[in-house]
């Protein structure tokens, strides 16, 4: 009996091993794949031949497409930083060589003072480059709190009149004195603050650029308009992708608009802002609408 038994014991224990071993033939090819691919290799796994490692494969294709966006993003900013920060260098290098051999005192001290200005830009290039690094990361839910938006875009339009000025552009604020808001008063200032920006950098001489701030049903809305001369189709759809939220996955990319409208995407995205960007009787207009609002500022 003990015999018999043993010979029992012993013949369920190679059945089963049989049975595990083939049942676990597809883990350990699947495994087998994983160990050899190569480092940049992120394609999208075939599809499982036994229903129940199905689930595990689409879980594994999800997480290769997520790397897969992710690296992209960081090679793109790596990419656009190099671009975005080597010319104002490259500039402020050449001046400070002129400043050296020039002989005249205004001379070296224009030089100077357009290395200077090439080095702000660098900064400022740098600090947007770590506030989209820091939002594309980012997966904390962001502190908002109520404030006065009227308020901030009078003060942010007040801020940029001596760039507006130096460009030869009239800069102004039309809107309500007051209107109550919440939501993240840096994120909005850097959104708005982006665009006004860009219309200036862009802008014809002796055109007007107007911040307006509209209190709808559907919510607050913010316009930046330009009443420059009439845009190019072909740029104007740029802008349109630039800053269109559905172009996933979000990415700085080097375009002649650098990193403000793509600045001002993320932004959005992150504030749930709906942007829009239209050419009406010439010039260009770049409408921010926010969620609508419940909140009042005491």
């Amino acid at each position: 009996s003990g015999l018999r038994i043993a010979i029992l014991i012993a013949g369920a224990a190679l059945v089963a091993l049989a049975v595990v071993t083939l049942a676990l033939r597809p883990v350990n090819d699947l495994s087998r794949q994983m160990a050899e691919r190569r480092p940049d290799d992120l394609a999208a796994l075939p599809s499982a031949a036994i229903a129940e490692l199905q689930p595990v494969v689409l879980g594994l294709n999800g997480f290769l497409s997520r790397l897969k966006e992710a690296i992209a993003a960081l090679q793109s900013f790596s990419g656009n930083a190099n671009h975005q920060i080597r010319t104002p260098i490259t500039v402020a290098r050449t001046q400070i060589g002129l400043a050296r051999r020039a002989t005249a005192t205004d001379t070296r001290d224009a030089a100077l003072a357009e290395a200077e200005l090439a080095l702000i830009r660098t900064e400022t290039v740098l600090a947007r480059l770590l506030r989209l690094a820091r939002l594309q990361s980012s997966g904390a839910p962001l502190q908002t709190a109520g404030f006065d938006l009227a308020r901030a875009l009078r003060d942010l339009t007040a801020d940029h009149v001596p760039a507006a000025m130096a460009a030869g552009i009239d800069l102004g604020y039309s809107g309500p004195d007051r209107l109550a808001l919440h939501s993240d008063e840096v994120l909005l200032a850097e959104l708005i603050g982006n665009l006004i920006d860009n219309a200036l950098r862009h802008g014809a001489r002796d055109t007007e650029v107007t911040v307006t701030l509209e209190d709808r049903a559907e919510g607050p809305r913010i316009a930046v308009s330009s009443n420059g001369p009439a845009v190019d189709p072909a740029r104007l759809a740029r802008i349109s992708q630039t800053l269109s939220a559905a172009d996933a996955p979000l990415t700085a990319r080097a375009t002649e608009h650098g990193l403000g409208l793509h600045l001002v995407r993320e932004i959005a995205t992150a504030l749930g802002i709906s942007l829009t960007v239209s050419a009406l009787n010439g010039g260009l207009t770049v409408s921010a609408t926010l969620p609508v609002q419940t909140d009042k500022v005491a």
